[in-house]
Parts: C-alpha cells; sequence; structure tokens
C-alpha cells in the first residue's frame, strides 16, 4: 500500500465531478463527448503523483518516487500478467470493486465517522489515497508530467 499526494495542489476540486459525470452519461447525445473529456481529464489528474510512504513487503517503490495510479493492477505473477493480458489482472479485482483493501477488507477513508469508500481502487479525486501496490506505475515519461 502506498500514499502519495499530488506535486502541485490543484485550487478547484470538486467533489461532485464525479456525481455530474456519471448523470450527464446517461443524457443521450452527451454521452460521447464526456467520454473523451473524462479521459482527458484523468490523464491530467494523474500526472504528478510522489509516493509519500509506503507499507510492509513494498518492494517496488519507495518514498519520493513519481508514480501514476492504475485502476487495473498488473502483479506480475499471475498466468494473465505473464502471457501480456494484464488487463485481466485479479489480483485486486474483488478489492477494487468493493471500494476496500485487500489485505483486510477494510476501507482507509472516512469523513465524520462515515466510511468512504476507495474509488476504482485508487481514489484519485483526493489530495491523498492508499492504493494497492501492483496499482501503481512509476514507468511513464517523467518529461510529459507536471
Amino acid at each position: 500500500m502506498y500514499r502519495w499526494h499530488h506535486h502541485k495542489l490543484e485550487k478547484y476540486q470538486s467533489r461532485y465531478s464525479l456525481l455530474l459525470f456519471v448523470i450527464l452519461m446517461f443524457i443521450p447525445g452527451v454521452a460521447r463527448i464526456l467520454r473523451v473529456s473524462f479521459r482527458v481529464f484523468l490523464v491530467t489528474r494523474l500526472q504528478g503523483k510522489i509516493v509519500e510512504s509506503v507499507g510492509e513487503g513494498v518492494t517496488e517503490v519507495k518514498a519520493g518516487d513519481h508514480v501514476i495510479p492504475c485502476y487495473q493492477a498488473k502483479c506480475r505473477e499471475c498466468k494473465f500478467c505473464k502471457s501480456g493480458k494484464t488487463n485481466l489482472c485479479g489480483k485486486v479485482r474483488a478489492a477494487t470493486g468493493a471500494g476496500v483493501m485487500m489485505t483486510d477488507r477494510k476501507s482507509r477513508f472516512s469523513v465524520k465517522g462515515t466510511t468512504i469508500y476507495h474509488f476504482m481502487g485508487t481514489s484519485t479525486f483526493r489530495q491523498y489515497t492508499v492504493v494497492h501496490d501492483v496499482s501503481v506505475s512509476k514507468n511513464f515519461p517523467r518529461s510529459t508530467a507536471r
């Protein structure tokens, strides 16, 4: 598990942006435009994350590394990852779908005592998050990161 933070804090952070996106996706004619816009938004938001700390057993990255959180894990150990079909990796799929961490099946977030579940295993709409070690990549072109 990792904790990372934004390299630069953004001034605008809407807690309702995802809800609005989901609602608008069901309006005919808007869905196609939003899919493209949302992908661009995610790519922009995901660049330039810095690992703040790592948990026990994490060996692939260390504090200070620049990473990109990935909602689809890549364990490099299962038959799918070894065959190049990393999109089928099931290492953390059940935990990601439930919005919890695979180690203890619990969320790491709460607001005023109410549990907030992880979104797509990354919770990248937050300034800080906790992700599985197989759900980040530090192999990306740093020259394009902001």
